[in-house]
């Protein structure tokens, strides 16, 4: 095909990009479009971390059908850079200039590190923590949770 074709954003979720694949305009497509070949990439690598082939219906000529596709199995709260191009019976056209996404934050993966508690008195303590590590935090940490259970009362909260 002499142009690409067109991604477009639909969602995300934790785990899931959705999109929409435009085929190239009719005049740009040079023949039936036998296949997509969908590339992922993270914002770190130059190498795609998938390949995704889509067959098309080559009865169709020239293809004016839009082609949903769902990259799954993503890591949470990760950029991805998502390009697409069209093969004729002739060969590939050109990648289409990439979607950047991030997929969505979830809970952090793992616990605070270093927590302790220092009394300070009869009815008062100290805690101190450091954050999940980084790698592990899966988006913004908002709050933190910390539950006491006393002999005299039970405190449940966020700070």
């Amino acid at each position: 095909p002499a142009d690409s074709p067109t991604l477009i954003f639909q969602s995300l979720s934790t785990t899931e990009i959705s999109t929409i694949i435009l085929p190239p305009t009719a005049i740009d497509q040079n023949g039936p479009i036998i296949s997509y070949e969908v590339r992922i990439y993270t914002s770190l690598f130059d190498i795609p971390i998938n390949l995704t082939n889509i067959t098309t219906d080559q009865t169709m000529y020239p293809v004016f059908v839009n082609i949903s596709f769902n990259a799954t199995g993503l890591e949470e709260f990760v950029f991805y850079n998502l390009t697409v191009r069209a093969y004729t019976s002739v060969g590939p056209g050109e990648f289409s200039s990439g979607i950047l996404r991030r997929t969505e934050p979830t809970a952090p993966s793992d616990t605070p590190q270093n927590v302790t508690a220092i009394p300070l008195g009869p009815t008062s303590i100290t805690v101190t923590f450091d954050p999940p590590p980084g790698i592990d935090q899966n988006g913004p940490i908002t709050s933190y949770n910390i539950s006491y259970t006393g002999e005299l009362f039970e405190y449940r909260g966020n700070i």
